[in-house]
């Protein structure tokens, strides 16, 4: 019955829910194209489409589909990036901390619908650039589409049922726009989230979702999900006592895994250890500790492994300590050089090959706009495919320090679909990977890119206060749960063995306490395994 609410703790199977519900609605006749389903991630609406099957229904994220409805309604705005936003603030506002300026606008946008937003001139200034140059930053295409439905309903005509996945990473905008659009679809709205999970704060993600959900939905039935299909009863012990509360998580499978602290004295002592750990879970577990954890004996994929962190930064050790011993890995949800200046240089020539009229490049080029378009005009002549246009662009603008994005163009068949998705504010699952070779590798992320993944085996570094607690100098009640919450989503990702590391020359983290790890003393570094077990990796 809808609407309804499913709470879900992690590895509880609630993809499989929301999957089946849709399923089943459509093998009761429901039109597939009246269904919409909206997740977090575009690359999570994919695979949510693939497993439903070949149905023509809306999968997407929140803002893709509140895009799709403005597109219906005829307006075919250009979307500015962060980048563009920040280039086109500094030339509206060339004495003001333009950084400044984007959380304040944020914050305001993501808070307020847009009929509330406050007296604020420069907000104004900026809401008027936008109208003018008819263009969307990224926090007014959920406004744009709330304003379209609130004054045309009929724009959603052929739309019947919504589901909204991962629901508590929405902020209180994004609620009422989702609001707005279950009221028109009759109250017909399914929503699945675990309100534990909840680590977007900093992104506006409103902590009271769940009950504005119940308060304004009065008849919605609620559902909880306990059994955990992942992690072994050891694991989901110690999530739930991080947590504060009695066992609510229940383990399908009976196998005991392990969860331990190991300690040290330095950041490369620590990398040290998480190499040398991986090449012994690469080789084969011990017999002796197999058989008393219950856990199988044979060596595990590099796709098995996860190294995270609270921070980016705290991964670059680990990074090349991995590269010293040829084991291939990826940073999952990270974008190491696309910022770069001289990144921005070539998307900004993109920008102006799919539309020359494009304001975020004619401001970033400024008196050089017309030098650049005559080149690519001369592009343009050519039947080049994306990788080709790339290396055509950085050899003649002598453009460097861009292989990341010379990579992934490979994998896209015309330049529309590669900018999309290079450019994507939301979409955790972009991969840079320093071994592009090898069809597995060791995936490092951090602790918000890890949302949504499982894994054989985890590392989660940094168990110190300022870093697992992240703070400077103090921190209020509110960030110490997100971090606590945030904790958990890492140790959850885990179906076997936790490895939480610490350094000795900084406090423990206060979760530690909570957590209750067995303690394992640092251990010598052993002589390392000769790089012939990473090689051929294709073969095995």
């Amino acid at each position: 019955s809808l609407p309804s609410c499913v709470i879900a703790g992690p590895g509880t199977g609630k993809t499989k829910i929301l999957i089946e519900k849709i399923r089943f609605l459509i093998e009761s006749k429901i039109d597939p194209q009246s269904v919409v389903a909206l997740t977090f991630t575009n690359k999570a609406a994919e695979e949510l489409k693939n497993r439903i099957g070949n149905v023509n229904i809306f999968s997407g994220t929140v803002h893709s589909f509140a895009l799709h409805i403005i597109r219906l309604s005829g307006i075919n705005a250009k979307i500015i990036d962060e980048t563009g936003t920040k280039i086109i603030l500094k030339k509206l506002f060339p004495f003001s901390d333009c950084e400044r300026l984007i959380k304040d606008f944020s914050k305001i946008r993501g808070t307020l619908s847009p009929y509330e937003y406050p007296d604020d001139n420069n907000l104004k200034i900026w809401l008027e650039w936008l109208e003018k140059n008819n263009s969307l930053d990224f926090d007014g295409i959920i406004a744009k589409a709330f304003i379209l439905i609130d004054k045309n309903p009929l724009v959603l005509s052929g739309f019947k049922f919504l589901f909204v996945d991962e629901f508590q990473d929405i902020n209180r905008m994004q609620y009422l726009f989702l609001h707005k659009v279950a009221k028109i679809f009759d109250e017909n709205i399914f929503v699945i989230g675990d309100p534990d999970q909840s680590i977007y704060r900093f992104r506006g993600a409103d902590p009271d979702v769940f009950d504005n959900f119940f308060n304004d939905f009065k008849n919605a039935k609620r559902y909880y999900l306990f059994d955990n299909y992942r992690s072994s009863g050891i694991i989901l012990n110690a999530a739930d006592r991080l947590m504060k509360r009695d066992l609510t998580l229940r383990p399908f499978f009976n196998k005991k895994g392990s969860i331990t602290l190991h300690s040290f004295n330095s950041e490369k002592k620590e990398a040290s250890f998480v190499t040398e750990k991986i090449i012994e879970l690469l080789k084969g577990r011990d017999m002796l500790e197999s058989e008393k954890l219950n856990l199988s004996v044979d060596a595990i994929s590099l796709n098995s492994i996860g190294v995270l962190a609270r921070t980016e930064l705290q991964l670059r050790t680990v990074a090349d300590f991995l590269d010293r011993e040829g084991i291939p890995w990826k940073l999952r949800g990270g974008r190491l050089g696309i910022y770069s200046p001289q990144a921005q240089r070539l998307i900004n020539i993109l920008r102006l090959y799919l539309d020359s009229e494009d304001p975020q490049a004619t401001l970033f080029f400024d008196n050089e706009k017309d030098k650049i378009l005559s080149f690519v005009k001369e592009l343009k002549k050519e039947s080049l495919t994306t990788s080709e246009l790339l290396v055509r662009i950085v050899d003649n603008q002598k453009i460097s320090d861009v292989d990341e994005l010379l990579s992934l163009s490979e994998g896209f068949e015309d330049v529309e679909s590669f900018f999309k998705n290079i450019l994507s504010p939301v979409d955790e699952s972009f991969e840079t990977s320093r071994k592009k070779i090898s069809p597995e590798s060791v995936s490092l992320l951090t602790l918000h890119a890890s949302k949504g993944l499982e894994f054989v085996c985890v590392f989660i570094l940094g168990l110190n206060e300022t870093l697992i607690p992240y703070y400077y100098k103090d921190i209020s009640e509110e960030e110490l749960e997100e971090e606590r919450r945030l904790l958990y989503v890492g140790i959850t990702r885990a179906s076997e063995k936790v490895f939480l590391l610490c350094r000795n020359d900084l406090p423990y983290s206060r979760f530690l306490e909570l957590i209750k790890p067995e303690r394992i003393s640092e251990t010598k570094r052993k002589t390392a395994y000769q790089l012939e077990l990473f090689q051929n990796t294709e073969k095995r």
